[in-house]
């Protein structure tokens, strides 16, 4: 009895959980080197030309929204989905020439975005704020066995893996609040790399991202459903237990 009202609870508490991004403003800054791009993937080509024999840092890839494995924009619109997600993606950071290693670097993303809730099937009253699931993943190999990277959010490092090979690592961040009454949404997260050794690549062509897992309501009865059949079996639960 109880688990079947704890259940009934649980699908009342995830109405209309789902939401769709309306715009966006994608910013990210490489060593101080501002980008930025407006409803529109941003492409990343930076690099500190050495001089005097000292190597050359590049850094290159497209920072964007996706939708499950499909850039926003993919076949034109920005629908809801069951997840989506933000990805630096076709990633290739290398230092070459000269003598000695590239100094330590970092790439600082940001994502302003704005959203409306969005309805899917019987749900009639989209809820002002939800709390999706958040991850924080990262995929790639490189040839520099004593390197490091780091991802940070709000100052703090979730993923540090070590780039020697293939490397991947993934972290839940639990709930990301996403409030519908002013309807825009900050997300900030930075990519940072230790010193490498001329000659040493690191390539992530399967991404670094941060993604929102959300709750899409299917088949899930009305409020007013949720209530009615949970009076019933509260009251067959009193009449029984008074009986016995």
């Amino acid at each position: 009895m109880y688990r079947l009202l704890l259940l009934l609870v649980l699908c009342a508490n995830s109405y209309g959980a789902s939401f769709r991004v309306t715009s966006y403003l994608l910013s990210a800054s490489v060593n101080g080197q501002n980008y930025g791009s407006t409803n529109a993937p941003l492409a990343i080509d930076y690099s500190l030309i050495g001089v005097l024999g000292v190597p050359t840092l590049q850094i290159t890839g497209t920072f964007g929204f996706y939708n499950d494995e499909f850039p926003f924009g993919y076949p034109g619109k920005l629908p809801p989905d069951p997840t989506i997600s933000l990805r630096f993606t076709d990633v290739t950071i290398s230092c070459t020439g000269g003598t000695g290693a590239c100094s330590p670097w970092a790439i600082n993303f940001s994502a302003l975005f704005t959203a409306t809730p969005a309805t899917v099937g019987n749900v009639t009253q989209p809820p002002r704020s939800i709390q999706p699931d958040t991850f924080l993943g990262i995929e790639g190999t490189g040839n520099n066995g004593k390197g490091m990277l780091g991802v940070l959010v709000s100052n703090v490092t979730y993923l540090s893996p070590t780039v020697g090979g293939y490397f991947a690592e993934m972290v839940d961040l639990g709930p990301q609040f996403i409030s519908f009454i002013g309807n825009s949404t900050n997300v900030q997260f930075t990519l940072t790399g230790n010193a490498m050794a001329t000659g040493t690549t690191i390539s992530m062509p399967g991404s670094l991202w941060y993604s929102f897992e959300q709750a899409v309501p299917t088949n899930i009865p009305e409020p007013g459903t949720v209530l009615l059949v949970s009076a019933a079996l509260a009251g067959a639960w009193l009449l029984r237990r008074s009986t016995n």
